[in-house]
């Protein structure tokens, strides 16, 4: 009996060669929360995902409610798989309830908040503050990468 390889493995290592690997992602989560301390925020949650969309990094700081976390893993899924900051479909959102339905039924937001890695296939998502705060803080956590 002969084995025979499938090139599953390689294939996956060369679709996250860009991504962000865990030391990245927990130094843009701690740039996030040094702007947030900066700035006097609330507490927040910061998530960093992978080319695909998995997690590769989440901090909820104490007092960030336990929603956060799942608030700021869509938001970087968003930014991850559209390529664009997950408030760019804010206005279509709140003005097309067609657009707003679908955003949901491909688990996807609109709330400010998500950015994708300008160096590497991923994003990073936000929350706990006002989605104005919460897409500052990606935006610093990204500035770091870029």
């Amino acid at each position: 009996m002969t084995a025979m390889s499938i090139p599953i493995a390689a294939t996956q290592a060369q679709e996250l060669s860009g991504s962000p690997g865990l030391v990245d992602a927990e130094a843009a989560i701690d740039a996030c929360l040094a702007h947030r301390r900066d700035g006097k925020l609330p507490p927040l949650a910061v998530a960093v995902v992978d080319g695909r969309g998995q997690l590769v990094a989440l901090k909820r700081e104490d007092g960030a409610l336990p929603v956060t976390a799942e608030v700021a893993i869509l938001k970087a899924r968003t930014a991850q798989r559209t390529g664009l900051p997950s408030s760019a479909f804010r206005s279509g959102s709140e003005a097309d309830a067609t657009l707003r339905d679908t955003l949901l039924q491909l688990q996807l937001t609109a709330m400010p908040g998500g950015v994708p890695l300008p160096r590497a296939s991923g994003g990073v998502g936000v929350s706990g503050a006002t989605p104005e705060d919460d897409e500052a803080c990606a935006l610093r956590a990204v500035a770091r990468d870029g």
